[in-house]
């Protein structure tokens, strides 16, 4: 599933962190992508479907599109900024009913959660409903908030 440039940002906590990306089109990011660090390649990554693995080192959200492309050709930035605490909107996932505080996994792109959890063990987040509403039922069209949790860095014992 594409995802598309999309402004999710519900409450900013934080300034965004600057994270390198890769300039070569094999990994474009969108803006209000859920991103992880490559550990390997030092750089931030868009998470794909029910990414669990790479939802290990979650970054956070994507603040601004990896590249802008006003005419034919893509124009990369050397960084983009990676909201790293906040509030942001997601699409849910069709069967999915989201309760406040619900724990929240990677869904079926990038800009998608669940809270299903079967083989999924890495969260990024927890589901914050406004006040008044008790519970949203997931579906096509129909978005959740969510404050992150970023599991990057890695800290070692």
């Amino acid at each position: 599933m594409a995802t598309s440039q999309t402004d999710n940002v519900v409450i900013r906590v934080a300034p965004p962190l600057p994270f390198p990306i890769l300039k070569d089109g094999t990994a474009d990011i969108n803006q209000g992508d859920q991103v992880y660090m490559d550990t390997t390649n030092h750089v931030a990554k868009s998470l794909g479907a029910s990414d669990d693995t790479n939802a290990a080192t979650f970054a956070g959200v994507a603040a601004e599109g990896s590249f802008i492309q006003p005419y034919s050709a893509k124009v990369y930035s050397d960084q983009i900024p990676v909201f790293t605490k906040g509030v942001f909107r997601f699409k849910t996932t069709t069967g999915d009913t989201y309760h406040d505080g619900d724990t929240l996994y990677v869904g079926a792109d990038a800009q998608t959660v669940t809270n299903t959890v079967g083989a999924l063990t890495k969260k990024i987040g927890y589901v914050k409903l406004p006040p008044g509403v008790a519970t949203i039922a997931g579906g096509a069209g129909i978005t959740v908030e969510a404050q992150i949790t970023p599991l990057w860095p890695v800290t070692s014992a």
